[in-house]
């Protein structure tokens, strides 16, 4: 391995590291959003047990189904992008060490 070799490697193992980091941080930002959710769901539940009428515990009820349906929409489009930031990240990192079929 020469210099060159030396050097496009060392900016490659900088590429994982900020790689890592930023996915890193999307799944903690993803984890945080997803705790909110589960708990505002929760309590939406715990909330239906509080309904003074029949009327009432089915508005609360259908609130709860709105409630997840767009948490489901939210998470599943969250997964399909950070899918596809890895499936780029390790494209160009595969790329970068010169490992691509031409």
């Amino acid at each position: 391995m020469n210099a060159t070799d030396s050097k496009k490697v060392a900016g490659r193992r900088i590429g994982i590291g900020k790689f890592l980091e930023e996915r890193i941080k999307e799944f903690a930002e993803t984890f945080n959003r997803t705790n909110k959710q589960t708990i505002d769901l929760f309590e939406k539940t715990l909330s239906v047990y509080q309904a003074t009428s029949v009327a009432d515990a089915q508005r609360r009820v259908y609130d709860i189904i709105e409630s997840s349906l767009s948490a489901l929409q939210v998470n599943v489009d969250s997964a399909v992008k950070t899918n596809s930031k890895i499936i780029a990240d390790w494209k160009e990192l595969v790329d970068g060490f010169g490992l691509a079929e031409n």
